[in-house]
């Protein structure tokens, strides 16, 4: 059986296909008396689609994480990964085996869209959720410039920006929209956290947070 996970959350069923492109991005030139030559790149970023189905209800044959979740939940969650604007990772565990088996999608992605389904006759509590990913590379500690254009092409460079060595806070006081999946991500620097903050802190979930709560971070 597969397992699909997305920035630590792990949905219950494992969707039926998962597609991962991966463009090139070649340039075809057509030279005088020469015929079309072709330019070959470096390959460009994956991009993943898949459609996930959250359960209303606890099914014996789904996976839970923690146990069993409502799907306002996973909805929460997509929602925090979106605002945040930080890469996740997407994980797919084949035949319940470890990331050392032999084929398994170990990807650091960005959440470009999520749409919900609903369809009464065919899902009944249950929804839909197609999910749009696109590979990340990690340029972390540079800063992208932008740089003249020349001949209509705009070109970028990237800079190595100065760390901070300000002290990281040891609380947190909940504002409103705020989910543990966003605070682990901002406060700690790691969404994957977000279950460390929920246990130590005795939280019921992840999502139904009292604004003006003051929560530890460690």
């Amino acid at each position: 059986m597969y397992s699909f996970y997305l920035g630590g959350i792990l949905f219950p069923i494992a969707p039926a296909k998962v597609d991962i492109k991966t463009k090139n991005q070649n340039k075809t030139l057509t030279l005088i008396n020469e015929g079309e030559i072709n330019l070959l790149k470096d390959a460009g970023l994956k991009e993943i689609t898949f459609t996930v189905m959250i359960p209303g209800r606890k099914y014996p044959f789904a996976k839970y994480l923690g146990g069993f979740l409502p799907i306002q939940f996973y909805i929460s969650m997509l929602e925090s990964m979106k605002k945040l604007k930080r890469p996740v990772q997407f994980i797919v565990l084949r035949n319940n085996r470890t990331l050392a088996s032999i084929y398994n999608t170990n990807l650091t992605v960005s959440l470009e869209d999520f749409h919900i389904i609903e369809d009464a006759e065919s899902l009944g509590e249950d929804i839909n959720i197609s999910i749009s990913l696109k590979e990340y590379q990690n340029q972390t500690g540079k800063l992208l410039k932008k740089l003249v254009s020349v001949a209509g092409v705009t070109k970028f460079a990237l800079s190595k920006v100065r760390t901070s060595n300000k002290a990281k806070p040891k609380n947190y006081k909940i504002k409103e929209g705020d989910t543990l999946l966003l605070i682990a991500k901002k406060q700690l620097g790691d969404e994957k956290k977000w279950e460390y903050l929920m246990k130590i802190n005795n939280l019921p979930n992840a999502v139904d947070l009292e604004i003006g709560r003051v929560i530890r971070l460690e």
